[in-house]
């Protein structure tokens, strides 16, 4: 019987084949993706940024490592954690600092809406001077009572409102008091010539420009209506170029 030849050797394995029986270690990005995600919900999303990067970068490295770098699951665990965190982050900063933002904004919108409030009660109550002329061969309104001679006149409600000599209860006019016993037809220079102007709250109901607040309520300017029945935002710069001696 014939001896059967021996199998062949194995070829020598070097050290760098050594095939690895398992994972070594787990991906240290991997962890701190998943920590930084979790804390992405308290630090409006930076954290969660930086987790979702850190678990892209450790996943590629996992995938590269040939098995001796374990942490997949951690990494894509950090990749959806992490993502969730700056989402939520990113919209508890908005809900926290956007108001804030949009303050400007608001403001300015609050204060032209006021404003076009104050520019249509004193174009109504223009109006209404001209309609109480009407009736009274041209003649103008005594600024003592002006207020109750012209309530009747005004259509529109908000215009009667602001009116009212409390200013808890409208806005604060004045009348000028120069034009006292005048007829229109007496006034030479209508169109700069002030008839009714925003005044200081508590101010008397008729006066000159001393009554006018030290600011204006509005960015845009005073609220003056002329005698012609224009109504204008007027600059402080500008008040002096006004005329209050008809």
């Amino acid at each position: 019987m014939m001896d059967q030849p021996p199998p062949p050797e194995a070829p020598p394995i070097t050290p760098g084949e050594i095939p690895a029986s398992g994972p070594t270690k787990t991906s240290v990005m991997a962890i701190l993706s998943l920590v930084l995600g979790v804390l992405g919900f308290c630090t409006l999303g930076l954290g969660g940024l930086i987790g979702v990067i850190l678990g892209i970068v450790a996943l590629v490295s996992v995938n590269k490592s040939a098995g001796r770098l374990g942490g997949q699951g951690v990494a894509i665990a950090g990749i959806v954690v992490s993502s969730a965190g700056l989402i939520a982050g990113l919209l508890v900063g908005f809900l926290a600092i956007g108001p804030l933002l949009l303050m400007p904004s608001l403001s300015a919108g609050r204060q032209a809406a006021q404003n076009i409030v104050s520019m249509n009660s004193l174009r109504q109550v223009g109006l209404a001077a001209e309609s109480y002329a009407m009736d009274y061969n041209d003649y103008l309104p005594r600024s003592g009572d002006w207020v109750d001679l012209l309530d009747g006149y005004v259509q529109d409600a908000d215009a009667v409102v602001s009116l009212s000599r409390s200013p808890e209860q409208g806005r604060a006019y004045a009348m000028n008091r120069l034009l006292d016993g005048l007829r229109y037809a007496d006034v030479s220079d209508p169109a700069r010539t002030v008839l009714f102007y925003e005044a200081q709250f508590g101010s008397p109901l008729a006066g000159g420009s001393e009554l006018l607040p030290a600011q204006p309520r509005h960015h845009h300017g005073y609220v003056i209506v002329f005698v012609d029945g224009h109504v204008e935002n007027v600059i402080p710069e500008a008040i002096d170029s006004l005329v209050w001696q008809p």
